[in-house]
């Protein structure tokens, strides 16, 4: 996986509050992994894809 350059836009992981990393896969499939419980979340549509900045604003939506 190739590591992306939008970590520093990230809110912290919603379940542990510790620091997250983005990459980018195979095919531009952009991931958000926390670098303590692991969790990760994709984001494969073709919008996060050719955009990765938009699975940025989807990563920092919090349900209220």
């Amino acid at each position: 996986m190739k590591k992306d350059n939008i970590d520093n836009q990230l809110k912290p992981c919603p379940f542990c509050g510790s620091k997250v990393n983005s990459y980018k896969g195979f095919g531009g499939l952009v991931f958000i992994k926390c670098s303590v419980c692991g969790s990760i979340t994709s984001f494969d549509n073709d919008q996060c894809k050719a955009k990765p900045y938009k699975a940025i604003k989807l990563w920092n939506r919090r349900v209220k």
